[in-house]
């Protein structure tokens, strides 16, 4: 078998013959070039293929398209697979199968089957899908779903309660049921939900919880007293001077927002029900990211 020290000009030179031929490199072993008839030129790989017992040519590439120093290495791994009893054929297919179930497990993809199996024809699908899209797509959509941890997903949550505490509320919402979905499915490699471990009252402080349960404005929520709250009649009075109209505002209170307030110590000194930032002498605790206070845990 005559073998060739094949170069980029050498194939070019080729011409077509009365018959198949075929020009051996005499740097990598089992490596040539087919010319066939009508002048096509591919590289080949001959040798015995785990599971056969006769050797057998395979088309490495169109000798054409692929370079020269790109066909001799992918003939190094494929001799380096052989020696290990593996057929790079096989591992090829298995390969593309396993990238095909990664494209449709990544977040965006259970996201979107999500969309379609269980939100569409939902009052509210239209929402879900556009803020589920926005907010997380957009961060995790190429990462396997199962590589979405607790710790991402309060990261995402905390942040948005810092500027918009109920849309906050609402993501986790979407993402507790986008999860519970997907492990239900038993098809995206998840056994838990990782949102399991994540409570709202946790991850939004009792300022942002009230400012939701409530729907009154952050300044209005931030600066109460005590003395406003009437626990017993389920009322809120908000004084005159504090708001803009410069009338009293009455609040009805629900049973979640009683049960916040409950939780609440009391301060030995002054009245507030969240410590103001104007208060001598005591620091804020901060919930959210830190860029300006938003929920302020009472401190004795």
């Amino acid at each position: 078998m005559q073998r060739f020290v094949l170069t980029p000009k050498f194939i070019a030179s080729l011409k077509p013959a009365a018959k198949r031929a075929y020009y051996w490199d005499a740097l990598v072993p089992s490596l040539g070039v087919a010319v066939t008839p009508r002048g096509t030129k591919s590289f080949i790989l001959y040798r015995r293929w785990p599971g056969s017992r006769a050797p057998a040519r395979r088309t490495l590439g169109d000798a054409n398209k692929l370079p020269l120093a790109e066909a001799r290495q992918r003939a190094r791994e494929w001799l380096a697979l052989v020696e290990r009893g593996i057929d790079p054929k096989a591992q090829a297919r298995e390969a593309a199968l396993a990238a095909q179930r990664a494209r449709t497990t990544t977040f965006a993809a259970v996201a979107e089957a999500w969309f379609a199996d269980e939100v569409k024809g939902q009052r509210a699908a239209a929402t879900v899908a556009r803020e589920v899209r926005q907010e997380f797509c957009s961060i995790w959509g190429k990462l396997p779903i199962t590589e979405i941890t607790t710790l991402d997903i309060r990261t995402v949550i905390k942040a948005k309660a810092v500027t918009a505490p109920a849309q906050a509320r609402n993501l986790l919402g979407f993402l507790q049921r986008l999860f519970a979905w997907a492990v239900a499915q038993h098809a995206y490699g998840l056994s838990a939900s990782p949102t399991a471990p994540l409570k709202p009252a946790k991850l939004i402080g009792p300022l942002l919880q009230l400012l939701i349960l409530t729907g009154q404005r952050r300044s209005e929520v931030a600066e109460a007293r005590w003395r406003e709250f009437d626990l017993t009649k389920r009322l809120w009075t908000i004084p005159p001077e504090r708001m803009k109209g410069d009338a009293a505002h009455v609040v009805p209170m629900t049973d979640d927002v009683i049960a916040i307030l409950e939780t609440l110590p009391r301060f030995t000194k002054g009245d507030f029900v969240f410590l103001p930032s104007s208060v001598p002498g005591r620091s804020l605790v901060l919930a959210g990211s830190g860029r300006g206070w938003t929920s302020c845990w009472a401190l004795r």
